[in-house]
């Protein structure tokens, strides 16, 4: 393809990111409708810790694709809305681990339901096959330009 054929609207970085911040988007709009006042970027970092809690600032930072600077903003706000806590890690005490609070354990439940519905929302009249292939051809983007980072 020659630049002069390039169309940004038509390029796959452009599709995803336009996708990706309409769902986040409706998904913050939704959490504050429903008094949840979560964002969604906040929602990633509870989800994780739903899924294994007690990580390190560093491995959310990295399976969120965030830096650190970002990646301690983002756990300060919701420290500030009482959902996690960051305790000093015992083998090491250069490192801080963090952990859902009771607040964070019950919100999630629920937030990962609001997700839910918006996702499939999202996904009305698109062929689950369909939903499929994406979601593959996704991952592989994402674990080719990874590896390419390593």
């Amino acid at each position: 393809m020659s630049s002069s054929d390039y169309h940004l609207h038509q390029s796959l970085g452009y599709l995803v990111t336009k996708a990706a911040k309409i769902i986040r988007k409706y998904f913050n709009q939704e959490s504050m409708r429903k008094g949840y006042c979560v964002t969604g970027e906040q929602f990633d970092v509870l989800v994780r810790l739903w899924h294994k809690d007690g990580q390190h600032q560093k491995s959310l930072a990295e399976a969120l694709c965030k830096d650190k600077t970002t990646m301690t903003r983002l756990i300060k706000s919701v420290e500030s809305l009482n959902l996690v806590k960051r305790v000093i890690n015992k083998k090491d005490k250069r490192q801080k681990l963090v952990y859902l609070t009771k607040s964070g354990k019950k919100i999630i439940k629920a937030l990962a339901k609001l997700s839910e519905r918006i996702s499939l929302k999202a996904q009305k009249g698109v062929d689950a096959a369909d939903i499929a292939i994406c979601k593959d051809v996704l991952r592989r983007v994402h674990e080719t330009l990874s590896n390419e980072l390593n």
